[in-house]
C-alpha cells in the first residue's frame, strides 16, 4: 500500500511538472507576441509569470530581459539575459543583446568579451548576429580566442610600455582595421611604445602613409632573428585599454588626418557591389543626393556602368588601391554613403561624413541615435 501511495505521488508530480512547463511555455508565447507589437510593459508579468511557474525556462528570460531592453533599463536586461545564458548557453539572442546592453550602458570591454564568447560558443554566430563585426576566422576561432587573452594578461602585467617593441598583428576584416587603428597610436602616443604593425599586403601601403609613425611591416619579409617585447592581436588592444564608450580614443580622426577644405565638393557612396540604383540601405540615388549641401559638386566615390551617374563626376576606383581611394577622398570636405570601406575610411581620415545605415545594422553604430562615440565627425541617417 505506501509502495503504490509512493507511485501515485511520483506520477502526480510528474504531471505538475508537466502542466507547469506547459503554462510557461504559455506565458512566454503571449509575452513574445506583446514584445513584437512594442508593449514591452504588458509583456513583463507574462514572462514573470512564466519564471514562477518554471524558473529554468531559458526563453521566458530571454523574453525578460528583451523587455527591459525594449524599455531601456540595460542593468536590469543585462542581468536577464545572464540567467537566460545560465539555463541555456546557445540561446544565440541572448548573447547578442547581452553585448548591446553592455555596449548602451557604457562597458564596451564586457561587450566585446560577450561577442567573443559568443563565437567561441558558435562560430557561425558572426553571420547571424545583427551587430557582430569582429569576423574571426572560423578554422584558427579557438586557440586565437585564448592567444589573445593570454596576450592581454601579459601586457598588463608589464610595469611600462616605454620604449619597447609591440608587434601587433591583424586579426580583423578591412572595415574593423579601419576601426580599430586607433589603438595604435593609442599605444604610440599615450603608452610612448614603438609599435609595428602587420596590417595585411592590401593595407601596408594605405597605413605607411597614413599613420607614418607607426612601424608597418610584412611578417613574410621580417628578419628571423627580429626580436619584440610583447605582441598582441588589433582585435584585443580595446579590451587591453578596457575602453568604454566614453574613452573610445581619437574619435576625431586619426588616419592621415586631413583639415576641412571648404571646397565644397561631396563624394558620394549610395551602393555596395550591386549595379540596382537602390541601394542596401534602402536609398534611391536621388534621395541621397538631395542630402549633399546646396552649391557642393558631387562626386562619386565608386565605379557604375550605369546612367544614372551622369550628374555626378566619376571617380571610381576600381583597380585602385585602397591608398588612392584615401587620396580621392582626401579631396573631399564632406562624404554621403552607406556603411562600408569609403564611409569607414573617410571618418577615420577625420572628413565629415553622412552614414546611412539600414535598419538592423552593425553593432558599432548601436541601435539609436544620430552620433556615435566612435567618430565625432560622423552623423548617423537610419534607414527602417
Amino acid at each position: 500500500m505506501k509502495y503504490i501511495l509512493l507511485c501515485m505521488l511520483f506520477i502526480g508530480s510528474l504531471s505538475a511538472i508537466d502542466e507547469n512547463l506547459e503554462a510557461s511555455k504559455k506565458a512566454t508565447e503571449q509575452g513574445f507576441a506583446l514584445l513584437h507589437e512594442m508593449k514591452p510593459k504588458e509583456a513583463v508579468p507574462l514572462f514573470q509569470k512564466a519564471i514562477i511557474f518554471d524558473n529554468a525556462y531559458a526563453e521566458a528570460h530571454l523574453g525578460l530581459g528583451l523587455s527591459y531592453f525594449q524599455l531601456k533599463d540595460y542593468k536590469e536586461a543585462v542581468r536577464r539575459f545572464k540567467t537566460a545564458l545560465v539555463f541555456d548557453d546557445t540561446l544565440m539572442e541572448a548573447w547578442d543583446y547581452l553585448g548591446i546592453s553592455y555596449e548602451l550602458i557604457g562597458d564596451l570591454e564586457k561587450a566585446l568579451s560577450t561577442y567573443f564568447k559568443a563565437l567561441n560558443m558558435d562560430p557561425q554566430f558572426s553571420k547571424h548576429s545583427s551587430r557582430f563585426s569582429i569576423n574571426i576566422p572560423v578554422e584558427i576561432l579557438p586557440s586565437n580566442i585564448e592567444r589573445r587573452e593570454e596576450q592581454i594578461k601579459t601586457l598588463r602585467k608589464a610595469s611600462s610600455l616605454e620604449g619597447k617593441k609591440i608587434y601587433v598583428e591583424n586579426d580583423t576584416p578591412l572595415m574593423d582595421t579601419l576601426l580599430f587603428a586607433r589603438f595604435l597610436d593609442e599605444l604610440y602616443y599615450t603608452k610612448k611604445a614603438h609599435v609595428y604593425f602587420e596590417p595585411g599586403a592590401k593595407l601596408q601601403t594605405l597605413f605607411s602613409k597614413g599613420m607614418p609613425h607607426i612601424e608597418i611591416v610584412d611578417w613574410l619579409s621580417l628578419d628571423a632573428d627580429q626580436v619584440f617585447d610583447y605582441k598582441i592581436s588589433l582585435s584585443a588592444l580595446p579590451i587591453y585599454f578596457e575602453t568604454t564608450l566614453k574613452t573610445i580614443p581619437y574619435p576625431k580622426g586619426y588616419l592621415s588626418l586631413e583639415p576641412p577644405l571648404e571646397t565644397h565638393k561631396t563624394g558620394i557612396a549610395w551602393r555596395f557591389d550591386s549595379e540596382d540604383p537602390q541601394s542596401k540601405a534602402g536609398f534611391t540615388l536621388d534621395q541621397l543626393l538631395a542630402l549633399a549641401p546646396a552649391g557642393s559638386s558631387l562626386y562619386l566615390l565608386q565605379e557604375s556602368p550605369r546612367a544614372v551617374v551622369d550628374n555626378l563626376i566619376p571617380l571610381g576606383f576600381r583597380g585602385q588601391s585602397l591608398d588612392d581611394l584615401r587620396g580621392i577622398i582626401s579631396q573631399m570636405d564632406f562624404v554621403i554613403a552607406v556603411d562600408g570601406t569609403i564611409a569607414r575610411l573617410a571618418a577615420a581620415m577625420g572628413k565629415k561624413v553622412l552614414l546611412i545605415l539600414p535598419t538592423p545594422c552593425q553593432w558599432v553604430w548601436f541601435i539609436e541615435g544620430k552620433t556615435t562615440p566612435w567618430f565625432k565627425n560622423v552623423e548617423l541617417k537610419r534607414v527602417p
